[in-house]
């Protein structure tokens, strides 16, 4: 083992396990499912006294992640299209006017 003595080092684990509801379907169906992370810790004990060993702590979460598929109409597509070439099309106007403003201002100095 690096840095310690075999048997003494303390190697603990923290469990995080968070439920997950996932919705499918129009009537309302869904599955369970548990996501979770792990992280590791391993301390060094010195001396002649101290004793190694793994320890596991988890913790449940109180709370449900929900998941649904939202289904979007073509429609709601074209609208968001629109928006974003109107969007861009109201910047270059205002890029090309303030452009223009300094251009015709340095002119007649």
């Amino acid at each position: 083992m690096k840095g310690g003595k075999q048997g003494q080092d303390i190697y603990r684990y923290f469990i995080k396990v968070v439920p997950t509801r996932i919705y499918h379907g129009f009537f309302g169906r869904f599955t369970m499912a548990y996501q979770y992370s792990v992280t590791f810790l391993k301390q060094l004990k010195e001396g002649e006294h101290s004793h190694g060993g793994i320890l596991f702590e988890y913790e449940f979460n109180a709370t449900v992640i929900e998941i649904r598929e939202v289904v979007r109409s073509f429609i709601t597509l074209l609208i968001r299209l629109c928006a974003v070439i109107g969007g861009v099309y109201a910047t270059s106007c205002i890029i090309n006017n303030i452009t223009h403003f300094n251009n015709t201002r340095k002119s007649h100095k």
